[in-house]
């Protein structure tokens, strides 16, 4: 891993809305992985992409009984109808399977 500074902040420095389901904080920097995927495409797709779809499943399962469960039975349990529920909630948990993996393993340039 690169010791140069980015050219977009530090991914420890994302920020979401309280809420409940949490930010799942990246293991390495934005450009870390610039072999496979450039760092201003990281940036958008954490800071940005990922985020909104965690602030928006948060805001859609405030007072409700889904705000109790794991992403994974969120989803298993879901009314298929509730589009709003069900695609932040398919985003959200895919962001998170991508970034906590090591995408060298399955990204080729």
């Amino acid at each position: 891993m690169s010791k140069r500074g980015s050219n977009y902040g530090d991914p420890k420095d994302v920020k979401a809305e309280a809420g409940a389901f949490a930010i799942v904080p990246l293991k390495y920097k934005y450009f870390d992985l610039e072999e496979y995927i450039d760092e201003e495409t990281m940036f958008i797709h954490f800071s940005k992409h990922y985020v909104a779809y965690l602030n928006n499943l948060n805001k859609t399962v405030a007072g409700t009984p889904q705000a109790q469960m794991s992403i994974e039975e969120l989803l298993r349990t879901l009314d298929m109808n509730n589009a709003t529920l069900r695609n932040n909630a398919e985003w959200l948990l895919q962001s998170q399977y991508v970034f906590c993996r090591d995408v060298t393993q399955w990204w080729k340039p």
